[in-house]
């Protein structure tokens, strides 16, 4: 697997992050430890 950068972190600053860097033509990578990424971001209730 290639990837011109790497991100550790799939919130909202990594996911942002990732979207300006694949917009520029950089293959991206996101690596997160939990199941999905932006989980917080999809939840409601104040993350819950």
């Amino acid at each position: 697997m290639n990837a011109d950068i790497i991100i550790i972190g799939g919130g909202m600053s990594g996911l942002v992050a990732a979207i300006v860097a694949a917009r520029g033509g950089a293959k991206t990578l996101i690596i997160e430890y939990k199941e999905r990424v932006g989980q917080k971001i999809l939840a409601t209730g104040n993350g819950r």
